[in-house]
């Protein structure tokens, strides 16, 4: 019977680290950085506790660790060293920002999982007739790992030195032992009943071969999770990562400003594909073979692009960004309209236009950019500190430094964005990726996510500074009111 039990218990248990979203890395929430923005070291903490309880990748190795050990003393030595090993990463590198793509670190700890259930069967002596390594040292190892983990997420917060840095980090690892403390009572409890079962050694067999196939699964996610970011800039695998990862992580690209050969033909060019003819045409029907140099024309606009002038090969010029942004190119989401300009060998350039009412909170994104305003005005926020930022301003934000920006002035704002091109962009998955964010932001403003003032209480510090900032305010909060 408790083998029949053990083998149901770790279908579900398998079957929910598949499937549950925090299994893709237990990511950091937008919730969880709004919390973070606007409370101090008690968020810190119980973040932390939050983030160990739902930790998959830590619990079963912490499990696993705990599955043969029966007296109190031993239970002691081997999380004391698991705990001194992921404080002193976790402290270290988040204090010294020292940080690694966290789908890297997390398939290392998938590893170490499937290590412990690898150990707990006596891997070693069957497989390769040797000893295992000494417990303790691999324990306090795999700490430092873990670590390293849970810095990687804390890091994607937007904490810094001048805000209390270090309580915020010494808070959140606060949290974590509370957290790991909570864990380990219940294993503590399970293993005890498990034990008083004579069973129990034969079905430590089937728990222990759960535990390596639940490693192996959450490995598989988290290198399937670094490729897209290594071979794809950051493509989003989760719902943990603001919506903006769709235009920023593999979905952006227009073919016709790195290689106007390359490009789809644009309804109304007299340019048809070199691929398809080995040749292109001049706007008067003259054929010019590949590499030659093309005449200056005008590449009309499509329902997806706006019109550009080719000056040369590889030279392309919008001559309006101001009507190229009101052309039918842009699609609206609940963060603004956005729309293509130029993609280039190596940089990208698009547009948005903010509409007056909307809000936006803090994200982090995961690629640096360049803004510039052209017109109107609008708020830019970071770290819960606001700024008008007016027509003929630039800013920069680094990467995975979280920004927000809210519209509380009549007139809205245009602003053009420059970022650095991925390679294998193309125009087809930037378009695909608008649609996409626009659907999923729609699907969260159902859910309740804040995109306009009305959505936010009347004390909250966005609603407080536009009322500074902007005495006709009122008529634009009621404006918002019209998006739903």
């Amino acid at each position: 019977m408790l083998l029949k039990r053990s083998r149901a218990v770790l279908a579900i248990l398998a079957g929910a680290l598949l499937m549950t979203p925090i299994a893709h890395a237990h990511g950091i929430s937008e919730e969880a950085r709004r919390r973070m923005l606007e409370g101090g070291d008690l968020q810190y903490l119980i973040l932390g506790a939050e983030h160990m309880i739902t930790g998959y990748d830590h619990l079963l190795f912490l499990f696993g660790v705990m599955f043969f050990l029966t007296s109190f003393s031993s239970i002691l030595r081997f999380v004391t060293a698991f705990t001194i090993g992921h404080t002193i990463t976790l402290i270290t590198a988040t204090y010294l920002g020292i940080t690694a793509n966290y789908f890297f670190i997390d398939a290392i700890i998938a590893l170490t999982v499937i290590y412990k259930g690898f150990e707990n069967l006596d891997g070693f002596p069957k497989v390769f007739g040797a000893k295992s390594p000494n417990l303790l040292l691999m324990v306090l190892v795999f700490g430092l790992i873990h670590g390293f983990g849970l810095s990687t997420r804390l890091q994607q917060l937007p904490i810094r030195e001048d805000s209390g840095l270090l309580m915020h980090i010494l808070s959140f690892n606060v949290g974590v032992e509370f957290g790991q403390i909570a864990a380990l009572a219940v294993m503590w409890l399970v293993l005890n009943v498990l034990r008083r079962n004579r069973h129990f050694g034969s079905a430590s067999k089937f728990v222990n071969a759960g535990l390596m196939f639940a490693g192996f699964g959450l490995f598989l996610m988290q290198t399937h999770g670094l490729f897209h970011t290594t071979m794809r800039e950051d493509y989003p695998i989760s719902r943990d990562d603001h919506i903006h990862a769709h235009l920023e992580m593999g979905s952006m690209g227009q073919p016709a400003a790195a290689n106007p050969a390359d490009a789809p033909e644009p309804k109304g060019s007299a340019q048809t594909s070199d691929e398809a003819h080995g040749h292109s045409h001049a706007p008067d029907g003259s054929h010019y073979m590949p590499g030659d140099v093309k005449p200056a024309m005008t590449v009309a606009a499509t329902p997806n692009s706006p019109e550009y002038v080719q000056l040369a090969n590889n030279v392309e010029i919008i001559e309006s960004v101001d009507e190229a942004m009101n052309s039918g190119s842009a699609t609206f989401t609940h963060e603004g309209y956005f729309g293509p300009l130029l993609f280039g060998e190596e940089l990208r350039a698009y547009s948005l236009r903010l509409e007056p009412g909307m809000f936006l909170s803090e994200h982090p994104h995961p690629t640096e950019s360049i803004i510039y305003t052209l017109g109107g005005r609008w708020v830019l926020c970071s770290e819960g500190k606001r700024k008008v930022m007016e027509a003929g301003s630039l800013f920069h934000f680094g990467s995975n430094m979280p920004t927000g920006w809210e519209a509380p002035f009549a007139e809205g704002a245009e602003i053009l964005i420059f970022k650095k091109k991925r390679d294998g962009d193309n125009y087809e998955s930037f378009v695909e990726g608008i649609g996409e964010m626009a659907a999923t932001l729609d699907e969260q403003m159902k859910d309740g996510e804040p995109f306009y003032y009305h959505q936010l209480e009347s004390d909250h510090p966005a609603i407080q500074f536009a009322k500074s900032k902007n005495p006709d305010f009122g008529s634009v909060l009621e404006a918002s009111k019209a998006r739903k």
